[in-house]
């Protein structure tokens, strides 16, 4: 049996798949190389930019529980107790446990305590009660695996009255980051924001909907 590529001459069987897997072999060969220029490429414009990245990330819960009743358990609230659920606090890393006011006003000062004693200072810019808490990060640890690398630049509490006895409670988060490449280390970094928001909401939550 002949086969015949246009541009080859006709072959035998046994011919013409060598052919193919040459044509095969050389199509991998340019095509992998390709993908690593482009990657070189990519590192090396990343690496020399400036980073300079601002991100944030927003959550969402239903509380069964009047927003008054859900405001007294958002701008300050007791230590949480439960066990960590996510991944990387069950490993060690610290998880938020507190939160600590100085006054429930604009302006007062607000703690955000984690599990191995980290603080993260807080301001509140936005007080609306049952409405709105927005804080501002005004000092974070000083730790060589957050310091050049992350600054949490602000967080917030929106509550929405539902209008049949239940609250939606909504936390933000924003973020900089100043490392590379920003793609990988903004998925650690959303899921990690994600995590301290759904142990605090969760919380509160809790605390909101006893008795």
């Amino acid at each position: 049996m002949q086969f015949t590529i246009q541009g080859w001459p006709s072959c035998s069987a046994s011919c013409f798949w060598a052919k193919a897997l040459f044509a095969w072999l050389l199509f991998l060969r340019l095509f992998n190389g390709s993908i690593i220029t482009v990657l070189i490429f990519i590192f090396i414009t990343d690496s020399l930019s400036t980073h300079n990245y601002e991100n944030m990330v927003s959550d969402t819960i239903i509380i069964s529980a009047p927003p008054a009743k859900v405001w007294q358990n958002v701008v300050a609230f007791k230590r949480i107790k439960q066990p960590d659920t996510y991944w990387l606090f069950r490993i060690g890393m610290p998880s938020p446990i507190e939160s600590t006011v100085t006054g429930y006003y604009k302006g007062a000062g607000r703690k955000c305590i984690f599990s191995n004693g980290y603080i993260f200072d807080e301001k509140i810019a936005t007080y609306e009660p049952g409405v709105n808490l927005t804080f501002d990060v005004t000092g974070q640890p000083r730790d060589p695996e957050i310091m050049n690398h992350i600054d949490i630049i602000r967080g917030q509490f929106l509550l929405k009255d539902n209008g049949n006895g239940t609250t939606t409670l909504t936390g933000n988060s924003w973020y900089k980051l100043y490392v590379f490449p920003v793609w990988y280390y903004d998925i650690w970094a959303q899921s990690i924001t994600r995590n301290v928001h759904l142990r605090v909401m969760d919380h509160i939550k809790a605390l909101s909907e006893a008795n």
